[in-house]
């Protein structure tokens, strides 16, 4: 799995430095559908170049701030379904030795100071129309779980229990931050992040 995503971490990167090299925009399929680097040099010049690519430009923060097309769809299937996991993405991370809670809960503060659309929630106008809505910075909260005085057969029951919770569990997309962290306590030189 760890090398899959380095593997696409990869690819991204190769497409970016081919777009900006060559001013063109390949298509990521199409550094997979290539066979060779021949095969992929004949599709870089078969591409049109770009001669203008659309400045990035801060947008003013006052105000209601129109959420991107992804967002909206996202906003209205949550309101369709009256929230749901289906996007929620998962993972577990396992750690070992000592953890440092405190630490860890700066680190997830900081990513979150440093990406809006991890703090971004949404309301809607009087129209319906939905908006979003930019929370300031506030220390990331940890939830944590100790299951490291339970037998090693109910610590896996519980473990299981507690990771499938977590990532069933919706997001309300009007107050909740878009991260959730959950530390499992196996014994002090083992730890599940969830």
């Amino acid at each position: 799995s760890e090398m899959c995503i380095r593997g696409r971490l990869l690819a991204m990167r190769m497409i970016a430095l081919i777009n900006q090299k060559f001013t063109v925009t390949l298509p990521l399929k199409t550094l997979f559908a290539t066979q060779s680097l021949s095969e992929l040099a004949q599709a870089v010049l078969a591409l049109k170049t770009v001669t203008e690519r659309p400045a990035l430009v801060p947008v003013a923060r006052g105000g209601e701030l129109l959420p991107s097309f992804a967002q909206q769809r996202l906003w209205l299937l949550d309101q369709i379904d009256g929230g749901s996991a289906q996007y929620n993405m998962p993972a577990v991370l396992k750690l070992q030795g000592a953890v440092d809670r405190l630490a860890l809960s700066r680190a997830f503060t900081c990513i979150i100071g440093r990406h809006e659309s991890l703090r971004t929630t949404f309301s809607a106008n009087e129209q319906g129309q939905p908006y979003q809505v930019i929370q300031a910075v506030n220390p990331f909260i940890l939830l944590t779980q100790d299951v490291s005085a339970l037998e090693q057969s109910e610590q896996e029951v519980v473990i299981a229990k507690l990771i499938n919770e977590e990532a069933n569990h919706a997001f309300d997309l009007s107050g909740d931050l878009m991260l959730r962290g959950l530390l499992i306590k196996v014994n002090p030189d083992e730890h599940l992040l969830q």
